[in-house]
């Protein structure tokens, strides 16, 4: 038995399970043959990323964001206000954190990252402090803390750090 959804709008009854309504009703992560994938809220059915995944799973902190698995890493999807969603970091991941900011914490193998809407810092820094409200991201490198400037490279430099608004 296929199953669908009626809530404001219609996910219609074509998917083994309807999971979540994700990106403030605009979409829904949607199972289908045991891989997930995440469809418009449009009545007909329209991906907005084919069921391809081994899960999907919505954010807490984000109501524009899920993080995906695909074997055994995990991804990045940006969801937009027109119901379409786009992988922005693909599975490479060994674990995608919440803050408690507007920041994940990305970690891959033993190297840590950060992501933050349409801003991704490469998983290459032992550690990262990351501020609460507005300041400097503090990052690890070779055991030297130091801060990133604007083009996401280390620097030990206050002044070349680039200020991020956590807001």
């Amino acid at each position: 038995m296929k199953n669908g959804l009626l809530n404001y709008y219609i996910v219609p009854p074509v998917f083994d399970k309807v999971i979540d309504e994700i990106n403030a009703g605009c979409n829904y992560i949607v199972a289908k043959d045991g891989k997930f994938g995440i469809t418009k809220a449009d009545g007909k059915g329209s991906m907005s990323l084919p069921c391809m995944f081994d899960r999907i799973e919505g954010l807490n902190t984000f109501l524009d964001v899920v993080k995906f698995k695909a074997g055994d890493k995990w991804g990045i999807i940006e969801l937009y206000g027109n119901g379409c969603a786009k992988v922005v970091a693909g599975a490479e991941y060994d674990e995608i954190y919440e803050t408690g900011t507007p920041f994940l914490l990305l970690r891959q193998e033993r190297k840590y990252g950060l992501y933050r809407y349409g801003y991704i810092l490469p998983a290459c820094f032992e550690r990262i402090f990351v501020p609460e409200i507005l300041g400097w991201i503090k990052v690890m490198k070779n055991g030297v803390w130091g801060y990133v400037d604007e083009e996401n490279k280390f620097t030990e430099r206050l002044d070349k750090a680039f200020l991020h608004n956590c807001h």
